[in-house]
């Protein structure tokens, strides 16, 4: 989200969207009109450590089920989409009883 703030224009904007996601889940999406990966948007055009080790910490805590994913948005900017899985906090079960 911090790159969404930074690399939008001034007077530009910024959404964030969540939503369910498969069994449970949850999807959060980060979208910024700025200029986007095919015009030049900084750090997209070769992905650096931010979004490497995002991906890693998301495969290391959730494995496959947790993904990020960059794209160019319809209509301008940048999209960013982090799909979380479903997983009970610990103890939680013993908790609601």
């Amino acid at each position: 989200m911090d790159n969404a703030i930074k690399y939008t224009p001034a007077g530009g904007h910024v959404e964030i969207r969540t939503a369910p996601g498969p069994q449970g889940g949850a999807i959060v999406e980060v979208r910024d009109d700025g200029p986007g990966a095919a015009n030049g948007a900084p750090g997209l055009e070769r992905p650096g450590v931010g979004l490497a080790n995002t991906r890693a910490r998301l495969a290391r805590l959730y494995g496959a089920g947790g993904t990020l994913d960059v794209s160019d948005a319809a209509g301008g900017g940048v999209e960013v989409r982090v799909t979380l899985p479903y997983r009970p906090a610990p103890g939680a079960e013993s908790s609601a009883r």
